[in-house]
C-alpha cells in the first residue's frame, strides 16, 4: 500500500531549493508523482506530490524536521 502527501514550500527564491528538497525527498525513499515551482519578484514556491511504500516512509524523520522548523540540511553539511 502507498501514503501520499503534498507538499507546498514558499520563501524567497535561493539557488538549490529544488534540488535540496528532492534530494531530501529521494533520501526519505519518497517518489515524486508531481512538482509543480515558480518564482515571481523573488519569491518561491512549489507543490510537490509524493508517495512512498509504506515500509518506506519513516514518520519519526517527518516529524523531526517539521518541529525543528522544516529547515533542511544544505548540500555538502
Amino acid at each position: 500500500m502507498k501514503r501520499f502527501a503534498t507538499i507546498t514550500v514558499i520563501g524567497r527564491d535561493k539557488t538549490g531549493v529544488v534540488a535540496r528538497i528532492t534530494n531530501f525527498l529521494f533520501l526519505q525513499k519518497a517518489n515524486i508523482e508531481a512538482l509543480e515551482e515558480q518564482v515571481t519578484r523573488g519569491q518561491f514556491s512549489m507543490t510537490v506530490q509524493t508517495s512512498w511504500k509504506d515500509r518506506d516512509l519513516d514518520g519519526a524523520t517527518w516529524v523531526d524536521h517539521l518541529r525543528s522548523g522544516s529547515r533542511l540540511p544544505r548540500s555538502g553539511s
